[in-house]
């Protein structure tokens, strides 16, 4: 008679929590890179020009 392999695995979730390690970051906790944070200040100015410009068009009717 054969024998018979019987394979006893963990679930996936328990795998996941066993290998999970702390995720280390540079600098600060959740902290943009200086090229994102100009372009996000880019953003917004020129959002508050175009809202200016709107302004300036509705208060001219």
């Amino acid at each position: 008679m054969a024998k018979i392999k019987i394979e006893v695995r963990k679930p996936q979730y328990e795998v996941g929590k066993q290998k999970a390690a702390p995720e280390s970051t540079r600098g600060g906790a959740g902290r943009m890179p200086f090229f994102f944070q100009v372009l996000l200040l880019a953003t917004y100015a020129c959002s508050a020009l175009a809202l200016w410009f709107v302004f300036l068009r509705i208060r001219a009717i």
